[in-house]
């Protein structure tokens, strides 16, 4: 909740909580972080994901720039977009995000990743549903912002 965050201006508290409740019915969790000088930093962390992400949004910002800058950013960050192309299944979560992680700090090309997914659904590690929505999402989009699971531990 973003009320325990002393020094949060009420109308961002409910700004976050709005895009809070919308991401997290996609798995998304949201964390909202006051540093020093009231520079407020959005982290969304969703086990299918390999990496922890972070929106900046300055020195006591307005509630209707929040708004408008964490829905950009929300359309466009490839980690948003890559997971919201199919319904996630419902098991082995943290298995498929590390996959996916795995891929992409990797670099597998498309036809590596298919086959590795193939083989984990021929040896029953994961369900045809789990191997379509790896086909469907794809390896992790990873980029110098990120942080990886390893760093969130």
């Amino acid at each position: 909740m973003t009320e325990d965050i002393e020094g949060l201006a009420p109308e961002i508290g409910k700004v976050i909580e709005q895009f809070r409740e919308d991401v997290h019915a996609r798995g998304w969790t949201v964390s909202a972080v006051l540093g020093t000088g009231g520079r407020l930093r959005l982290e969304f962390a969703n086990p299918l994901s390999p990496t922890l992400l972070g929106l900046g949004l300055g020195d006591h910002p307005v509630p209707s720039d929040v708004s408008e800058r964490v829905a950009r950013y929300i359309d466009v960050e490839p980690e948003f977009v890559a997971l919201s192309r199919a319904r996630p299944p419902r098991g082995k979560r943290k298995l498929l995000g590390a996959l996916r992680g795995g891929a992409g700090s990797y670099g597998w090309s498309s036809k590596t990743f298919r086959e590795v997914t193939d083989l984990l659904y021929e040896t029953r590690v994961i369900t045809r549903e789990e191997a379509d929505w790896l086909q469907t999402v794809g390896p992790a989009a990873m980029h110098g912002t990120a942080k990886s699971l390893e760093d969130r531990t």
